[in-house]
């Protein structure tokens, strides 16, 4: 297995010394140990792949080395544009290295919505004339094939990829200390009170990571069912629309969006739409200030200002959860304010042990959704 401070030597003895990207559980080992050992202005946690891509091109620009952008192969998507109209050979022609966990490879056992993806991922990387490497853990001589990967990069101009296999990296040394609790809440207190509060007639869309499985644990703990949960395990950063192309499609719904504040802040963009779409949406912004799912890397994201924004962009009615108020009243408020509503309830870290994860058949899923919509 790869030691994550032997890879981190093994780059900057190649010159790799600037560091980017959107957190993946894959890479999760060598990005903590990344984000402890490497100075704040050297290592960026982006909104998300593209602008990493874009960052890092900046910086081949201004110094002439070659930078490391990190990813789950998911986020390729994000990555395509300026992969393919900045730093590619036929255009700009810039070096990046790019490292890029292979969840759903063929052959492993992942969560279904990794599986398409998975199997594309290297004839996508083929299509868009990346070289690429594949890295599984068992390589012997790491630093040689590091070295090759950026020289290679820098003599053609152009990015390299290093797709990263599960399980190749041992566990970090120094591992991140959680924050400690400010808030006195978690994810699951906000979701089980708000259940607790629906009629049960709106449909509720929950964004990637552990929202969603909190939320079907949480159907569970209350004796409820599913049918009326759409749960956005793939396509990080669409819930929010996906909600308001819903209300939109039955315009006498209300629809629940459940949100992250890494999967929101990747297309922040669609507070804009949110917000002069009219749409029956009540917008519900979980912020625990990380990305939770994949090793807790933070986001930045405490004192943005989701609920400023949501009301710059639209919204009838918007609200930041502040200490002292009552969730209880603070849900009942959201429940009933004008619509686009918008409430933003900062949380601690922390999800059960054991979390149930939904049915995998998502097909069946998608049917009795749309089932529960029609009737």
């Amino acid at each position: 297995m790869i030691k994550p401070d032997r890879l981190l030597t093994d780059l900057q003895s190649a010159g790799v010394d600037f560091y980017t990207g959107v957190p993946d559980s894959l890479l999760k080992e060598f990005l903590t140990h990344l984000q402890v050992s490497v100075s704040a202005d050297k290592h960026h946690i982006t909104a998300s792949e593209g602008a990493a891509v874009a960052l890092a091109a900046g910086y081949h620009l201004a110094t002439g080395k070659v930078p490391l952008v990190y990813m789950q192969n998911s986020g390729l998507g994000n990555a395509v544009n300026p992969l393919m109209s900045l730093t590619h050979h036929k255009v700009y022609g810039l070096p990046v290295l790019l490292m890029i966990g292979h969840r759903g490879q063929p052959g492993v056992q992942d969560e279904p919505q990794h599986v398409a993806m998975g199997a594309a991922t290297l004839d996508m990387l083929k299509a868009m004339s990346i070289p690429f490497i594949v890295i599984s853990g068992d390589e012997e001589d790491l630093s040689t094939l590091i070295k090759g990967a950026v020289q290679s990069s820098l003599e053609s101009n152009a990015p390299v990829a290093l797709v990263v296999a599960a399980a190749s990296f041992d566990k970090a040394s120094s591992p991140i200390a959680p924050p400690a609790p400010t808030h006195g809440l978690r994810r699951d207190d906000v979701i089980l009170a708000l259940l607790a509060k629906l009629p049960g007639n709106e449909a509720v869309v929950a964004s990637t990571g552990f929202n969603g499985r909190v939320l079907y644990e949480a159907r569970q703990t209350l004796g409820q069912g599913f049918a009326s949960d759409f749960l956005n395990v793939g396509a990080m950063g669409h819930a929010l629309p996906i909600a308001v192309g819903i209300a939109l499609g039955q315009p006498d719904r209300e629809v629940i969006c459940i949100d992250g504040d890494g999967a929101l802040l990747m297309h922040l963009g669609s507070l804009l739409s949110a917000g002069k779409s009219g749409a029956r949406v009540r917008h519900l912004l979980i912020n625990n200030n990380a990305h939770e799912s994949v090793g807790g890397q933070p986001t930045g994201t405490s004192e943005l200002g989701f609920s400023n924004m949501a009301l710059l962009a639209g919204y009838q009615y918007s609200h930041k959860m502040q200490a002292g108020e009552s969730l209880e009243n603070v849900l009942q408020a959201f429940l009933q304010g004008a619509m686009p509503a918008f409430l933003e309830v900062p949380v601690d870290l922390g999800v059960k042990d054991n979390l149930a994860r939904p049915s995998a058949d998502f097909k069946a899923s998608k049917i009795s959704f749309m089932d529960f919509l029609k009737g």
